[in-house]
C-alpha cells in the first residue's frame, strides 16, 4: 500500500484547492445572466422602413429533444430558413433584428444573444446567422428577454412585429406578463406572433395566450407552416402588419435611421443634446 508523505500531502491539497478555486471561477462567469439587451443607436444611412421584425429564437435546452422524429431546433431553423426566402419577395424595406436564447453548454444559465441587432434586412445576414445555430442549451429567460424589449420599442416610431418561436418549455418565468407590459405600453404599434414547436397543452396556452394580446397578433403551430403559400401568408402578416400596401413608401431626404448594437448607452443621449 503507498502512503503519501506530509510534501506529497500538502501538494496534493494545495492542487485540489487550486482546482476547485478554478472551475469555480469558470462556473461563476457562464452562469452570468447576459439579459436585459442593452441597445447603442447609432446614425446609420438614410432608411425609412415600414416596419420592424424581432424575431426571438429559443435555443434552450428542450429545443434539443424530438418532436415528430426531427429536432426541435432543427425544424425550427429549417423554417426559418423558408420564411427568410419569402421576405426576398415583399414589397417595402423593413428592418430586422435576431435574438436568440439559450444556446449554451451551462445547463442552468440563462442567455440571451442579439445575433443580429435591429437594421434593415439584409437576406444573407440572416441566412448566415441561420445556419451558425447548430445546438441547444440552457434555460429559457423568454419572458425577460421580451422585457428588455422595451427599451428598443421606445426608440423606434414604425410598428413593430414580434415573432417568437420556440416550444414554450421549462419557462422560468410567464412570458405573458412581459409580452402585456409591452401591449400596454405600445398598444397597436406591437403585434405579437408566435409558433410553437411541439404540442404540449402548457405551450400552446402560453404562445396562444401571449399572441392575443395584440388585436393583430397570431399563433400558429410549426404543424401549421408546411407549404410555401401558408409561409408566405404568415411573413406578409408579419411585415405588412395585416395589410399589405399598394405601394412602396419612398425615403425622406434627410431622414435620420437609427441602428442598435450592444454595447454602450450613451450615444442616443449625445445625439439628443446636439
Amino acid at each position: 500500500m503507498m502512503y503519501l508523505t506530509s510534501k506529497n500531502y500538502y501538494c496534493t491539497t494545495l492542487l485540489i484547492v487550486i482546482l476547485m478555486n478554478t472551475m469555480t471561477g469558470c462556473a461563476t462567469h457562464h452562469f452570468k445572466n447576459n439579459s436585459p439587451i442593452e441597445y447603442e443607436f447609432n446614425i446609420t444611412e438614410e432608411f425609412e422602413p415600414y416596419s420592424n421584425l424581432i424575431i426571438i429564437l429559443d435555443a434552450s435546452a428542450s429545443m434539443g429533444e424530438f418532436y415528430k422524429k426531427e429536432l426541435k431546433i432543427k425544424a425550427a431553423t429549417q423554417l426559418l430558413e423558408k420564411m427568410n426566402d419569402q421576405m426576398m419577395s415583399l414589397k417595402v424595406p423593413f428592418q430586422l433584428s435576431f435574438i436568440t436564447i439559450g444556446r449554451t453548454l451551462w445547463p442552468l444559465q440563462m442567455k440571451t444573444d442579439i445575433v443580429i441587432p435591429l437594421r434593415k434586412y439584409d437576406r444573407n445576414s440572416l441566412k448566415e446567422a441561420i445556419q451558425k445555430i447548430r445546438w441547444t442549451g440552457g434555460k429559457t429567460p423568454l419572458a425577460s428577454t421580451i422585457a428588455s424589449l422595451y427599451d428598443l420599442l421606445s426608440k423606434t416610431s414604425e410598428p413593430s412585429a414580434l415573432l417568437v418561436i420556440s416550444d414554450a418549455e421549462d419557462l422560468q418565468n410567464s412570458p405573458v406578463f412581459s409580452a402585456e407590459s409591452l401591449i400596454m405600453r405600445f398598444k397597436d404599434r406591437l403585434c405579437i406572433y408566435s409558433i410553437q414547436v411541439g404540442n404540449r397543452p402548457s405551450g400552446k396556452w402560453t404562445l396562444e395566450k401571449m399572441s392575443a394580446l395584440s388585436e393583430c397578433g397570431l399563433y400558429k403551430s410549426i404543424d401549421d407552416l408546411t407549404n410555401d403559400l401558408s409561409i408566405e401568408q404568415f411573413v406578409k402578416k408579419m411585415i405588412y402588419m395585416g395589410k399589405e400596401p399598394t405601394s412602396t413608401p419612398m425615403n425622406k431626404g434627410n431622414q435620420k435611421r437609427f441602428s442598435p448594437t450592444k454595447t454602450r448607452m450613451e450615444t442616443w443621449d449625445e445625439y439628443i443634446r446636439q
